[in-house]
């Protein structure tokens, strides 16, 4: 026997869409699309990311994994506004080659988790001065301390603590040779003479990227090489934004302030050596987030796919309880159900034992079977 049954109920619609990142409840795929430098490994991209309603306001719960959804990959905040948009750096473990797409995923929607960015894992060699500490440099650490006074964002800053008139020169990892190098620089003392150094091989023997504030220069100086180039920039208890970009034989300069508009390039040839880097002054300078990143000339692209969510589950323990009927043998049967879009739901007819097949459609059933 079948009837047709019209029974209107109220109840929360669940939308079953699965986040594998245990904890979140909402991801958008980033896509890759390789460029013309073609394929790359552990290749760091900056991604501009607009607040959704389902994200922290403050972005803390933003995690990047790889296409299975639940390895984690590095990430660091450069900046946000609050429910408007964050700035974050994300390292890839791979990249595609030209015009090929690959797929990863950010995941977001776990309210009050902590932050999990990491500049010194996101990048080549990171230190935002926030350990408190120097323990990621070699060199002369005694000269520079970590303090809040110093710092442009954050809670600390590296500030060159001796006044006295002589180079002091704070040693990152080695073996980097093309890539970029940024970092905020503030010049305090006239003849401070703040600078990035790069592929050092010694006193006599290296690049740097140089703000001379005593008399208001940038410079880029390849000693023992092939010359150098400067400019007038400068002035002191300013901050700058120093991007410098080593590429085989060639060298940029950028500056920047603190609205991050571009006040001056300089180019020069430099000559390939053997390399450390670090950054360094002469007499008393400010200095906060350095980084080291990788650098092709055209990187892979990325773009976010659509939004998708996972609704909280219902609680069974209130569900409707919806009561049948049977005239043919005189018994009832009472159903809890869970709402499903489109799905059957079936329960047994505990008087009869007779099976009970409802079809739910939306807040409607609109069909069962006996």
């Amino acid at each position: 026997m079948k009837r047709i049954l019209l029974i209107t109920i109220a109840f929360l619609m669940i939308n079953n869409v699965s986040a594998d990142l245990d904890g979140y409840n909402c991801y958008k795929e980033i896509i890759l699309t390789g460029n013309t430098s073609g394929a790359q490994t552990d290749y760091q991209i900056l991604l501009n990311i607009s607040y959704e309603e389902n994200m922290s306001s403050d972005f803390n719960d933003l995690r990047f994994t790889r296409a299975d959804g639940t390895t984690l990959i590095d990430a660091w905040l450069e900046s946000k506004v609050d429910n408007s948009y964050a700035l974050v750096w994300v390292e890839f473990p791979t990249t595609p080659a030209n015009t090929v797409e690959q797929t990863y995923y950010m995941y977001y929607g776990n309210a009050g988790v902590m932050s999990e960015w990491d500049i010194g894992e996101t990048f080549l060699f990171g230190d935002d001065f926030e350990s408190g500490n120097l323990n990621a440099w070699g060199g002369a650490t005694s000269a520079y301390a970590t303090v809040g006074a110093a710092a442009y964002e954050g809670n600390y800053g590296c500030d060159r603590t001796q006044a006295d008139d002589s180079w002091e020169f704070l040693v990152g990892a080695s073996d980097i040779q093309n890539g970029v190098w940024e970092m905020w620089i503030k010049p305090i003392h006239a003849s401070g003479y703040p600078h990035i150094k790069t592929r050092y091989l010694n006193d006599d023997n290296y690049v740097e990227f140089k703000i001379q504030s005593n008399v208001d220069e940038i410079i880029i100086t390849d000693i023992g090489g092939t010359g150098s180039y400067s400019e007038t920039l400068a002035t002191t208890g300013i901050w700058y934004f120093m991007r410098a970009t080593l590429n085989d034989t060639s060298a940029t300069l950028q500056v920047y302030d603190t609205s991050m508009s571009l006040l001056q390039t300089v180019n020069a040839l430099v000559t390939d050596r053997t390399d450390a880097h670090g950054f360094s002054c002469y007499r008393d300078a400010q200095f906060d987030t350095y980084r080291v990143r990788k650098y092709v000339a055209n990187p892979a692209t990325y773009a976010f796919g659509a939004e998708s969510c996972e609704e909280e589950e219902e609680d069974i323990s209130g569900l409707t309880t919806i009561n049948f009927y049977y005239p043919h043998n005189n018994t009832t049967t009472d159903i809890k159900y869970i709402s499903n879009d489109g799905y059957n739901v079936t329960t047994s007819n505990y008087l009869s034992a007779e099976n009970l097949s409802v079809v739910i459609i939306k807040d409607q059933i609109v069909s069962e079977d006996i």
